[in-house]
């Protein structure tokens, strides 16, 4: 039996079934990034479906086949890296891509580890989310975790001065303020997607079988 969700910005939560297909009808990485973050070995075969564009061809994406092709320090890191580097709810750092983030957070650091959590942790303060997440900043532009924000801002102005005679204010490092906010909305992005609780799905059942 197939079972199909459709979705779009919805999240749901995955079923514990045996002998079974789950395919999923999405666009949206939000989602991919939940199916793989929540999956685990006793789930049934779930399958993220989508179209390509300009081909009109659809493309169906094995989420078990993704998840164990990932260490166990790896997946956790998953949820932190998609919301500092953009999604629907948060903008984007321009030319941190989520792959290189995401390879950097799962780099099985201590320190990296550490700061990665708190952005997912709903109990922590906004004190420590805000001077977390201004470390992680800095280590994502390439500085050292006990460096300022706006001082590894400044090198980089100056570097880029003394390489450029067109300077780029876009590659630089946000300022700590507004840094600051888009560290608030990574972590409640962070939060929200770990402690997802019990969501309604719409199931359609084919072959004469009925739809609910």
């Amino acid at each position: 039996m197939t079972q199909t969700l459709t979705s779009s910005r919805q999240h749901c939560k995955l079923p514990d079934v045996e002998d079974k297909l789950l395919s999923l009808i999405a666009s949206d990485t939000d989602v991919l990034i939940l199916l793989i973050y929540h999956f685990n070995a006793s789930m049934c075969s779930i399958f993220m479906q989508y179209e390509t564009s300009g081909r009109n061809k659809v493309v169906a994406v094995s989420i078990g086949d993704i998840w164990n092709k990932m260490t166990v320090d790896c997946v956790p890191q998953l949820l932190c890296a998609h919301a500092m580097t953009g999604c629907d709810t948060t903008s984007a750092l321009f030319r941190r891509g989520k792959v290189g983030v995401w390879r950097l957070l799962s780099s099985s650091t201590v320190t990296l580890m550490s700061l990665s959590n708190t952005m997912s942790n709903a109990d922590a303060s906004h004190d420590d989310v805000l001077t977390d997440g201004l470390k992680l900043l800095v280590i994502i532009y390439g500085g050292k975790p006990n460096s300022q924000l706006n001082q590894l801002r400044y090198t980089h102005y100056m570097n880029m001065l003394a390489s450029s005679l067109t300077p780029r204010p876009e590659r630089l490092p946000p300022t700590e303020n507004a840094a600051k906010f888009h560290i608030f909305r990574a972590h409640c992005q962070s939060f929200s997607g770990r402690h997802l609780g019990q969501l309604d799905w719409t199931q359609t059942r084919r072959n004469g079988l009925e739809s609910h």
